[in-house]
């Protein structure tokens, strides 16, 4: 492909200019230097070239824009990131909101299950109560009733650690027995009546004295006897063997 020509200096690629002469009122391709002017219109080429495809990939990012407008798009664009910036400084407090309405949600079914957590400790708390009355020989009719005078008292808690029953003393300070032990022990001292007599309910005897009997057959108690939770239990228990009345004279 030959070189081309110009009618004027000016007209003639920069890249290229060297290369030309003035011949004729023309600007033509120096004969001596073709192989330079050649070398030099391949680079032009490739320049161009490059040059048109950084045209359409800028295009295809900006589309029509105008130079201003494209201008201020990188403005805005740099004003919104410093606000993202200054706004990750809040991270902390979205963080905490976070772990507050975890917290919540925690505490609330916490809450929802802490009557049936109570229910089942206060069952395990009331059977191994149970458990030491009957060991230690408390009156049967009468285990409910200890049951509820120990935990309304506070003699006898659940450790909510060891899940465990503790035995505190009337001051509310752990007295380190087993709750079998209480029941053998300072219970039975502290209230007696709650425990079956030595000698047993039966065999014709209340606590350990004579049943009187009336001529239809009763057991009769004395309003001194009758006051006698042992007594009183003892011959009631007998009347209802032997299917006769009780009755308390005087």
């Amino acid at each position: 492909m030959p070189l081309p020509t110009f009618e004027k200096a000016e007209d003639v690629p920069e890249a290229v200019r060297g290369g030309y002469i003035e011949r004729e009122g023309k600007w033509v391709p120096d004969d001596s230097d073709v192989a330079g002017l050649k070398a030099s219109q391949r680079t032009l080429l490739a320049e161009k070239k490059a040059a048109a495809e950084e045209r359409d990939r800028l295009k295809a990012v900006i589309g029509d824009r105008k130079p201003e407008d494209v201008a201020e798009l990188l403005k805005q664009h740099a004003l919104s990131e410093e606000e993202r910036q200054k706004k990750a400084g809040e991270f902390d407090k979205l963080i905490e909101k976070r772990v507050n309405e975890t917290k919540a949600e925690y505490e609330k079914r916490l809450a929802e299950a802490l009557p049936y957590k109570q229910k089942y400790e206060d069952r395990e708390l009331d059977i191994a109560i149970r458990d030491a009355c009957t060991k230690a020989k408390v009156t049967p009719e009468d285990v409910e009733d200890v049951v509820t005078l120990v935990k309304s008292k506070g003699r006898i808690k659940l450790d909510e650690k060891t899940g465990k029953p503790v035995v505190y003393d009337a001051d509310g300070d752990p007295t380190g027995l087993t709750v079998e032990k209480f029941f053998a022990e300072t219970f039975k001292t502290e209230r007696p009546r709650y425990y079956q007599p030595a000698g047993g309910s039966g065999g014709g005897s209340n606590g350990g004295n004579p049943t009187r009997k009336g001529g239809d057959g009763a057991i009769i108690l004395t309003a001194e006897e009758g006051k006698d939770v042992q007594k009183y239990r003892a011959a009631r228990a007998e009347a209802e063997k032997l299917k006769v009345p009780l009755r308390i004279e005087g």
